[in-house]
């Protein structure tokens, strides 16, 4: 770093014009200040839309946020400075890189463009109160959530109290600042629900605080959060009217930053408010494909049939002569599709006349009669489309749909293997028109993000020991979902019941896979699940201790035979689970124990039992060596691991260390429920484990435990108002590669049991096709549109508004007994609600179990406002009784 030294005269020069310029900006901004009386973070529609979407629109807040932008100052002959516009320094070892190659590039020192700022400390202060850094200018603000990302870099970074053994902590010091509308500092204390406390709601650093250190992270998007909260992270104090964003290393090392971002974030605005655009936009029939294709060009649409004419031949399936089951299975879907819409306009006494063979002749294609040529045959050679094929190298899952150059009536599908063949064929039903015999035209280039993406499905139904899972590869399958894992929560009571269910299920969605071959199978299992979550070791029964022990060779045989009964169905992958349901020793919830005295004799310690089970299992005699092996560990996600006092540090290292290098383990994020994911997020756990991991993501079953969380909701009752019971997928990964390129799976491990689930990994399957243009809005507004229609899910959007209002008036009456606004909000949206479910009704005959999932939904709020209204003040009971 360089020696600055300016002179008294000269530094007291440049103070004065600094003091000129911030307060003629300081003027500007007073005088543009908005009234916010009455607004509040946690209540969003406090706030006018009209003041809210200016704020977004504003977009990145921050000025030269990748200090591309400012002047080199010469003291003297000896000494020079640094101006970056819109920012300051804070302290001497911090200085302006430009690095540049021989050939004009930028190098490792910057992200993007030619600038940015670094940070070196070689020595660090245990008593240091602020670190060295930069800080912004004040950036103006209105109360709500703000989203904070910059991009950066880091080497050898230390704790300023390494002396202590303590944690970085926050030697990595990044903060929101907030004022007042004077200008004052104001403290960011915040209520947290989630820990009934107070928390500092400005330190932003939370990414690197469980490291002990970093000896290296690569440049990283990182997601800037005090908290993984889901509703609260973000949020800014009312009385806040501007920030600073304060860069800081307080340890030692070397801290690069680049490409700061800070804006007013979705979260200010309704499910209605955000979507209500796409009501009145005309979409095509492209524009509505799920999952969204990388490249899509619409084309003249083309009609295959004419009613009560036969003036065109029937549609024709091409395949090759010898066809693999993928392929073929493609055509039948084709198939399938198309006898669907002869039959709903000619009757269900329709006679299918659509053929699927592997010879077709010129004759016929000069007929005028839909062709659609799947996968290499013979005419997709002789046609040349193998050269469509060449931007799809090292895609697998890759097809092109392209019609061909001399007959607009043939359509090749063509994948770059088999599962390609029949992707294509699931994007080509959906540019088949529902209501008339028209295919809309296109050319598509495509092929998935993340290579294996998979899904959760149970053999045993939910409410009954009865095997459930009709249609639900199906629909996974046309999502284009390919990893299917077998739930093991159905059958949690397995060790000590007699039941076949869940084997009968198992058997059966092994046969509906075998048809087709386009999910592999990954059968969970958890040896503790008989057990309650989060149970006390000393509560436990004697008998429920003895169910099922690490050190009996009869319990190791239930659990082999139960993973041959996977291995025989067709699981590809075998997940052994230690989550949620060990019992913990003492009185920290995290300090998970062997729970049998027969094992606590036995093994020094739960790693030693875990790493002797996991190779009882590979040594197994019989045991396929092609099966894979998963495991989720106790301690599964990084705030777990940090609160858990060690203990989950310790078993990582000790387990990993020892367990062979082929088998994965499964990672939820920061938390068990994560919304961000990023890089430093990955590089913490995997530098435990030392092994790719796979994103074992649990995010979209929070909407519905929030909804039923009484205590939350009244803690956080008006923003109860931003939330979607359609809720898309909303986990920002700041770079998806990480589990594309490498480990190369996703698993979205929430129940298919309802459809608004359904719904919801609809939009999940979305993203992890094509992670690049994923938009949660949009997605979820072209899955309703595709499933329901235009008109039923615009009512959807309004039912789920006058839900979210009610269910946060109900609290907030509770919260303020004498507010009579809140009563008559519940009444009328509770009528609003009930109209909508009637027009459903009419709109959506055909989706009953929908209709009852919300007619259910709008009961259980009725009960609860029944409930909850006999403990209110009679004035406002007079006043629900007037109306």
């Amino acid at each position: 770093m360089r020696n600055y030294s300016i002179s008294r005269k000269t530094g007291l020069l440049i103070i004065c014009v600094f003091m000129l310029f911030s307060f003629n900006h300081c003027v500007e901004d007073d005088n543009n200040l908005p009234s916010t009386a009455g607004w509040s973070s946690l209540d969003p529609t406090s706030i006018p839309l009209r003041q809210r979407m200016i704020q977004a629109n504003r977009d990145n807040l921050v000025k030269n946020p990748s200090f591309e932008q400012g002047r080199i100052i010469n003291i003297d002959s000896n000494t020079i400075s640094n101006n970056i516009t819109g920012w300051k320094w804070v302290g001497e070892n911090v200085d302006w890189v430009l690095k540049l190659d021989e050939g004009g590039n930028t190098g490792s020192e910057v992200h993007s463009g030619i600038h940015a700022v670094i940070i070196q400390r070689d020595n660090a202060d245990e008593t240091i109160g602020q670190g060295e850094g930069i800080i912004s200018d004040f950036i103006r603000i209105i109360p709500g959530n703000y989203e904070f990302t910059f991009w950066i870099r880091l080497k050898e970074i230390h704790s300023y109290q390494e002396r202590h053994g303590s944690r970085i902590d926050d030697a990595i010091d990044i903060r929101v600042l907030f004022y007042d509308k004077n200008r004052l500092l104001i403290s960011g204390k915040t209520y947290n629900p989630q820990r009934n406390a107070g928390i500092d709601q400005s330190f932003k650093a939370l990414p690197f605080a469980g490291f002990w250190n970093i000896d290296s992270l690569g440049w990283s998007l990182v997601r800037g959060r005090t908290t993984n909260d889901y509703l609260t992270e973000g949020d800014v104090p009312d009385e806040a009217k501007f920030v600073k964003i304060f860069f800081g290393l307080k340890g030692t090392g070397t801290m690069w930053i680049d490409d700061v971002d800070f804006r007013y974030s979705s979260s200010n605005f309704t499910s209605l408010e955000k979507s209500e655009r796409f009501f009145d936009t005309t979409f095509t029939a492209i524009d509505l494909l799920v999952p969204t294709p990388k490249k899509a060009l619409a084309l003249d649409p083309f009609t295959y049939h004419y009613p009560g004419s036969d003036s065109l031949p029937s549609p024709v399936i091409l395949i090759p002569q010898h066809s693999s089951r993928q392929t073929y299975a493609a055509a039948l879907l084709l198939k399938t599709r198309l006898d669907t819409l002869f039959r709903r306009h000619y009757g269900k006494e329709h006679k299918s006349r659509i053929l699927i063979t592997s010879n077709i002749s010129d004759k016929h294609i000069q007929s005028g009669g839909l062709i659609f040529s799947l996968g290499k045959n013979h005419l997709s050679g002789r046609r040349g489309m193998g050269f469509y094929l060449k931007e799809l190298q090292g895609q697998e899952q890759g097809y092109v749909i392209q019609p061909d150059s001399l007959a607009p009536n043939l359509v090749h599908l063509l994948g770059n293997s088999s599962e390609g063949d029949y992707y294509a064929a699931v994007t080509a039903i959906q540019l088949l028109d529902k209501s008339h015999f028209i295919y809309r035209q296109s050319r598509i280039t495509d092929y998935p993000d993340i290579p294996e993406r998979s899904f959760l499905i149970s053999p045993v139904a939910a409410s009954s020991d009865n095997p459930e899972h009709a249609d639900d590869l199906a629909d996974m399958i046309n999502l284009k979902l390919n990893h299917g894992y077998l739930d093991y929560y159905r059958s949690r009571t397995m060790w000590d019941r007699t039941s076949t269910a869940y084997l009968r299920g198992l058997a059966e969605i092994g046969r509906k896979n075998g048809k087709h071959g386009m999910i592999q199978l990954a059968q969970m299992v958890n040896p503790y699940a008989f057990l309650p979550v989060g149970a006390r070791l000393d509560s436990l029964e004697m008998r429920s201790r003895n169910r099922w022990i690490h050190a009996s060779s009869s319990s190791l045989s239930k659990l082999y035979m139960r993973f041959q009964a996977g291995i025989e169905a067709g699981a590809s992958t075998l997940v052994l689970c230690a989550n949620d349901h060990l019992p913990y020793d003492g009185g920290h919830p995290l300090n998970y124990s062997l729970y049998a005295d027969r094992d606590r004799n036995t093994y020094i310690n739960l790693q030693e039992a875990h790493l002797e089970l996991i190779n009882s299992i590979i040594n197994t005699e019989g045991f396929d060596r092609s099966v894979k092996l998963e495991f989720i560990p106790p301690w599964y996600a990084n705030e777990m691991v940090d609160q858990s006092r060690g203990q989950g540090e310790q078993y990582l290292r000790d387990l990993s260390g020892k367990l062979p290098d082929n088998i994965t383990m499964l990672w939820s994020g920061p938390s068990p429920r994560s919304y961000s994911v990023d890089e430093a997020d990955y590089h913490r756990f995997k530098e435990l484990v030392g092994r790719e991991l796979v994103l074992w993501d649990n995010s979209l079953n929070t909407i519905p435990e929030i909804l039923g969380d009484t205590s939350l909701s009244m803690s956080l009752s008006l923003k109860l108002r931003t939330l979607n019971i359609l809720e898309p997928y909303q986990v920002k990964i700041t770079n998806p590669s990480i589990f594309g390129e490498r480990a190369g799976k996703i698993l979205i491990n929430s129940p298919l049991d309802t459809e608004l689930m359904k719904i919801r990994v609809a939009t999940a399957a979305d993203f992890l096709w094509n992670t690049r243009t994923y938009n949660p809005d949009l997605s979820l507004w072209k899955v309703l549109v595709s499933g329901y229609g235009t008109e039923a899910a615009m009512n959807l959007y309004h039912f789920n508004e006058s839900y979210m209002v009610v269910l946060g008036s109900i609290a907030a009456l509770r919260n303020d007994s004498g507010n009579q606004r809140h009563a008559r909000q519940i009444k009328d949206q509770l009528e609003i609600m009930q109209e909508t479910l009637e027009t459903l009704e009419k709109q959506i005959p055909h989706n009953p179990r929908l209709i009852n999932e919300l007619r259910s939904l709008k009961m259980n709020l009725e009960r609860r406002f029944e409930k909850d209204v006999k403990a209110v003040s009679t004035q406002v009971m007079a006043v629900i009784d007037s109306i």
